[in-house]
């Protein structure tokens, strides 16, 4: 995940700097921002149907032994391997859970856990799962310590390492300063027990996934993968467009 974000990051760096060099001379280089991340969110948006692609290679491939360091998919029950936990509001038994009080709280928790025969080492990524409406905030937030996020410097850094760290794990955040009244309270689970799939690098050493991304059932496919591709296409196009017209109107003074 960490790993993820960095890439995206990088890439818009590289769309500015390559726009800015192309527009110097040409156009105000000011524009080199909007274009680049107008092309970088469609690029974003079109990557997302090769990884449902990718998925569905590694779930045919799943029961093959897996080599190290190879990305692989462990289709199976998800078992905590001590005690599972519980929801922060709901009390539901998980191994996985993601909070949120309207905008302002929100956390993360995650038990040791396996898939089949194989460990998860790290938080995974929940993909797919139910987001349901809780009661029960204004006892939690009560009864919980914060840890304050003040600012998108901390928030950053907060989230980025969140996947690299190991079980068991919460986290519970303010983020900016807390409300007079909270808002809505949500909850998305893995439930102990529930049948998933796991996709993530196998480490021979430990004979677990790292860099995890977990899926309900027998895979999940996200429904608007394709739709999502064509509009991350319309978008690049559309970028260029707006680039050609502000490239011609320029030359004709």
């Amino acid at each position: 995940m960490p790993r993820n974000c960095l890439i995206a990051i990088l890439l818009w760096v590289v769309l500015v700097a390559a726009y800015g060099v192309f527009l110097l001379d040409r156009a105000p280089v000011a524009l080199a921002p909007v274009v680049a991340s107008l092309t970088w969110l469609g690029l974003l948006m079109m990557n997302g149907l090769r990884t449902v692609l990718r998925d569905w290679r590694l779930r045919r491939r799943a029961g093959e032994p897996p080599e190290d360091g190879v990305w692989m998919a462990a289709i199976g029950e998800v078992r905590p391997v001590f005690e599972a936990l519980e929801a922060p509001m709901s009390g539901r038994a998980c191994v996985a859970y993601r909070y949120s009080i309207g905008r302002d709280y929100s956390g993360v928790g995650f038990t040791r856990c396996t898939v089949g025969a194989y460990a998860l080492c790290a938080v995974p990524v929940m993909e797919g799962f139910a987001r349901d409406r809780v009661e029960g905030a204004q006892r939690y937030i009560a009864e919980t310590r914060f840890v304050s996020l003040p600012d998108a410097r901390e928030i950053a850094l907060a989230t980025l390492s969140l996947y690299t760290m190991p079980a068991p794990l919460r986290r519970d955040w303010l983020i900016g300063t807390a409300p007079a009244e909270p808002g809505e309270a949500t909850e998305t689970i893995v439930p102990a027990g529930a049948a998933v799939t796991a996709y993530g690098r196998y480490s021979a050493a430990t004979h677990a996934l790292i860099d995890v991304r977990l899926q309900p059932g027998e895979g999940y496919i996200a429904p608007d993968a394709l739709a999502r591709f064509v509009s991350g296409f319309v978008l690049v196009g559309v970028a260029h467009l707006i680039l050609w017209v502000l490239l011609e109107h320029v030359s004709a003074f």
